[in-house]
């Protein structure tokens, strides 16, 4: 079985309850142009509008037959997380997007559908985490040449997480499954100074130890780099990922493995085992 465990959808029905039911969230703004929604959270700035790939599943169910990818694990847009919201409203927010997202995968089984959550309020949240990173990192200087993709994902990634690990919590929550996509962010790339520093700063966790903790995806768009990525983290915590629909994503996930000289067993486990256990997929 051939598993993608990083997409995005936003079902058609979500984007119908947003319209019809907006007036439930007071501190939400929905900006209709041109037929496309926007939604502004708080008083913050608006998002992009959504993008037709976020929802088109049956172009999405074709491009997974033409990849040969038997499931797909997909969860909402970061644009619409709606982490500024107050925490009722948020908790509101992501029961009808996870209600949404539940039904989408019951119509479609060969996708398997991640909860959204509100991460502001950590008793409405819950224990497993997938850290994403937001498209507008907070960086101005990425804001050109294309560098939120490329380049502003990972660094806003990369200090979360790297947060997360200094802090301890990725050894303290061991238990929880914590998902880093794009080859963790570059955490392996960074280990030795993260160790350095671990060394010569008192009282912060094990970069070592986390990075042994946390599961990743095949997203770095260069065979030699998944190799790399595989022998620092090992294959059995990497799992073959897209990021469809969007164009910084890898629109044939299964190639890069293919490609990367990987022995059949890490093929195996990247391409589908992993995620398949992980997951609990039939």
């Amino acid at each position: 079985m051939i598993v993608d465990v990083h997409g995005h959808l936003v079902p058609t029905d979500f984007v119908a309850a947003v319209r019809k039911e907006r007036g439930r969230f007071p501190s939400l703004r929905a900006i209709e142009d041109g037929g496309k929604l926007a939604l502004a959270f708080a008083g913050g700035k608006p998002s992009r509008a959504i993008m037709p790939g976020l929802s088109d599943v049956a172009a999405r169910l074709a491009w997974m037959r033409k990849q040969g990818i038997d499931r797909h694990v997909v969860g909402g847009w970061p644009d619409w997380f709606g982490y500024e919201l107050p925490a009722a409203e948020a908790e509101a927010w992501c029961r009808m997007f996870n209600d949404a997202q539940l039904a989408a995968a019951k119509a479609e089984p060969r996708f398997v559908p991640l909860a959204m959550v509100p991460l502001q309020d950590g008793a409405r949240a819950g224990a497993v985490l997938k850290v994403h990173p937001s498209y507008d990192s907070g960086d101005v200087r990425v804001n050109d040449y294309g560098l939120a993709n490329a380049v502003g994902r990972i660094s806003d990634a990369i200090v979360a997480v790297a947060r997360l690990v200094c802090s301890g919590h990725v050894t303290r929550y061991r238990n929880a499954k914590i998902f880093v996509p794009m080859g963790a962010a570059g955490l392996p790339f960074l280990l030795g100074r993260l160790k350095r520093n671990h060394k010569i700063t008192a009282g912060l966790g094990d970069p070592v130890e986390s990075l042994a903790l946390l599961y990743t995806d095949s997203i770095v768009h260069d065979p030699r780099v998944l190799r790399f990525v595989v022998e620092m983290i090992g294959a059995d915590r990497v799992m073959m990922g897209s990021d469809m629909p969007f164009p910084i994503g890898e629109e044939e996930p299964y190639r890069i493995i293919a490609d990367a000289g990987l022995k059949p067993e890490q093929i195996a486990s990247i391409s589908g085992g992993l995620a398949a256990k992980l997951f609990r997929l039939a």
